[in-house]
This record gives C-alpha cells, sequence and structure tokens, in this order.
C-alpha cells in the first residue's frame, strides 16, 4: 500500500513535457526527425525563415543607392492679411484705427494702395457706419487722387451721402466749401438737398434752402421751383407744396410744369376737384394743359374711383 502512494507521488513530482512524451511514445518514431549533431539547426531554419520573408515582403530603405530627385513644389507667395477684404472695406478700415490728425489719417488712406476713382468713392460713403467727419475727411483726401475729379459729380456723392445719413451740418459745410471751390451747383444738387430735409421731416428748412440758393449756386426761376415742388409732392407734402406755389406767383414765371407738378401730387391723393381747379389756373394765366396735365387728371379719377369702392366695402 505505501510502494503504490509513492509511486503515485513520483508521478506528479516529474515534469510533465509533452515533447519528451511525444519522443518516448511509441509511434513517434515514424515522424520524428532524425537525430543531428549540429546544435544551431534551429537557428539555421529560423534565418532562412527570415530570408524567405525578406524576399516576399522588401521593406523600403530611405537611402538608396541612385535617389531620384523629387521635383520641387513651388511655394505659394505669402498674402497680406487683408486680401479678402474689398477696396472699400480696406479704405474704411483706416478710421476703424482711430488715428489722430488729418495728416496721419491721409497717409494711412494712401499707405492702402487702392486705386480710388468715383465708383469706390460712392461705395465707401454710403456703405458702413462713417462719421460725419469721417466721411469728409475721406472724401476730401480721395479729390486729391488722380482719378476722383474735384467736379460736381464728386460733389454730388458726399452731399447724398451725408443727407441720407442725416448729416445736416457736414452737409452744408460741404456745400460751403463747393462754392469756396469755384463749383456751381445744379438742379440735381438742389434736388438732393432739398430731398434730404423734406425726407427727415425737415420742411421749413427745406423751404430755406430755396430762398438762400446762392448757397447752393442754383438760379432762382421757375425749374428750381419745381424741383422745391417736386420735393415735397413726392413725400406727400401737398399742402406745403400749394403753400409755396401761391406764395412765389409774381415772383417766379410759372411753366407748365410747375402747374403739373402740384396737379400731379393732387392726384395721388385722388383729388379730382383740386387737380380740375390746377388747370383753370392754367388757362386763365395762358398755359395750355398737355398730355401729362390730362393724364394726373385720369390718374385722379381712377384715385377717388378706389376710394369710393373702398368706402363702399367698409360700409357693407
Amino acid at each position: 500500500m505505501a510502494f503504490r502512494s509513492f509511486r503515485f507521488l513520483a508521478r506528479f513530482a516529474k515534469p510533465h513535457n509533452p515533447l519528451t512524451s511525444t519522443l518516448r511514445s511509441p509511434l513517434s518514431s515514424l515522424h520524428a526527425p532524425p537525430p543531428s549533431s549540429d546544435h544551431h539547426h534551429p537557428s539555421l531554419d529560423e534565418r532562412r525563415v527570415l530570408d524567405q520573408l525578406s524576399d516576399l515582403f522588401p521593406i523600403p530603405t530611405s537611402k538608396s543607392p541612385n535617389p531620384v530627385p523629387r521635383p520641387r513644389e513651388p511655394h505659394p507667395e505669402p498674402k497680406p492679411v487683408d486680401a479678402f477684404l474689398s477696396p472699400e472695406d480696406k479704405l474704411r478700415g483706416v478710421f476703424l484705427q482711430r488715428l489722430k490728425g488729418k495728416a496721419a489719417i491721409e497717409k494711412a488712406l494712401s499707405n492702402v494702395g487702392v486705386d480710388v476713382d468715383v465708383n469706390v468713392l460712392g461705395r465707401v460713403l454710403n456703405h458702413g457706419n462713417l462719421s460725419g467727419e469721417s466721411m469728409v475727411t475721406f472724401f476730401n483726401w480721395a479729390v486729391k487722387q488722380p482719378r476722383v475729379p474735384k467736379d460736381i459729380n464728386s460733389y454730388h456723392v458726399i452731399v447724398k451721402a451725408l443727407g441720407r445719413r442725416k448729416f445736416f451740418v457736414f452737409m452744408m459745410d460741404v456745400l460751403c466749401d463747393m462754392r469756396v471751390n469755384g463749383i456751381d451747383g445744379d438742379l440735381l444738387m438742389l434736388s438732393i438737398v432739398i430731398d434730404s430735409f423734406v425726407r427727415a421731416g425737415h420742411v421749413s428748412r427745406a423751404i430755406q434752402v430755396f430762398g438762400n440758393l446762392d448757397d447752393v449756386g442754383v438760379r432762382r426761376d421757375a425749374e428750381a421751383l419745381n424741383v422745391l415742388l417736386e420735393c415735397l409732392c413726392r413725400r406727400s407734402h401737398v399742402g406745403a407744396a400749394v403753400c409755396v406755389f401761391n406764395s412765389m406767383k409774381g415772383k417766379v414765371c410759372f411753366n407748365v410744369g410747375t402747374y403739373n407738378v402740384v396737379a400731379g401730387g393732387w392726384s395721388r391723393l385722388g383729388r379730382v376737384s383740386e387737380v380740375e381747379r390746377i388747370m383753370r389756373e392754367m388757362e386763365a394765366d395762358g398755359i395750355r394743359p398737355d398730355c401729362r396735365t390730362f393724364g394726373f387728371l385720369i390718374e385722379g379719377l381712377e384715385e377717388q374711383v378706389e376710394w369710393m369702392r373702398l368706402l363702399r366695402f367698409c360700409v357693407i
């Protein structure tokens, strides 16, 4: 009994080697390779396998005996930071730097490198949020450039831009500067100035401009009066236009256009009776109505019919 226990312990005390058990098995002699006296045989087999793998999967090396030079790609030229900005944005950006002094601002504007013409002048002044002083400073610099003429057309741009933003003090200063430089205004300039005041609701100020036409450089005649009446009627200030019309009788020789402007204002409101009254005044003053006068009469009748239809609808 003790002998069997010893044999059992001895069996588990020996390390179990599957290779040894395989070699000792009776069938292992059929498949086992013949013993070799060379102890380095396993290393040779590994080297052969590595050589075959290297033939199948060659590893590229960075150093080659005959390197092929790669063509050099041209480097893109560096672009300035503000290359994506439009010319007018670049010019307006100068005023964001809060430079002090007119000379410093004009130097910065010149360093922008933009060819300024009348179109660029208009885009700079009509867009953005420049102050009135900045707009005048830019205009004074722009008219010194070779492609911006210092004429009435350039002053149209600055006066209209200032009037649209209600910078009336700067607008009148520019008109004074225009007159100092010997540039006379025209009817378009008068229309821009008057319409700026009327659009802002300053009707009395607009009528004062007509009373001081020397500030604009325009003669007081029927054409200048027609501009004032047209601006008032276009903004639905027909009553003020009629007052000016009546006050200027005998002071300015009216033409057919003068009567037509007032008739057109009444026709837009559907006041056919007032249009007929204007036509009677024309005949009394020896002026015959033209096709525009009758057109305003027809337009007034159409407006009156529309109002009548609207009133009937509201009553029903």
